[in-house]
């Protein structure tokens, strides 16, 4: 009797193994971010070369009026819908859409990847660096 309770949970543990391994490099793999994520991100740089752009702010409210890129709106997952009506209400069809946070913050990702999804566009990108990197480039 020990013996086929002991086959019996060896045979429910094993194939329980591999999602035990696949969980500890999840959080490696979503930090580092995926190859799609790579696709939307821009620089400061490569952002300069583009015509009409729709800034988007993920950072924390007091952040944000505590300094912005001209004419950006404050967006937050928090207000969802408001965000996307304030969006929508600036948003101009052909528009190159920027989202921005802090340099470690992974919130305009994901921001951004929801607005591609959403509003069907390929001109959604997050900024790499955040903030910060457009502030050092503006000296």
């Amino acid at each position: 009797m020990k013996q086929s309770i002991k086959v019996i949970s060896l045979f429910f543990t094993l194939p329980l193994i591999p999602a035990l391994f696949l969980q500890s490099h999840i959080k490696e793999y979503v930090y580092k971010g995926d190859l799609v994520a790579e696709q939307y991100s821009i620089t400061v740089e490569k952002s300069k070369g583009l015509q009409n752009i729709l800034w988007l702010d993920s950072r924390k409210k007091s952040k944000y009026k505590a300094g912005k890129i001209e004419g950006a709106i404050w967006v937050s997952f928090k207000d969802w819908e408001g965000s996307l009506m304030k969006i929508f209400e600036s948003f101009e069809p052909g528009q190159n859409i920027i989202v921005y946070c802090n340099p470690a913050c992974t919130t305009s990702r994901n921001l951004a990847k929801q607005l591609r999804q959403e509003m069907g566009q390929e001109n959604i990108f997050y900024l790499e660096g955040g903030y910060e990197a457009w502030l050092k480039l503006q000296k």
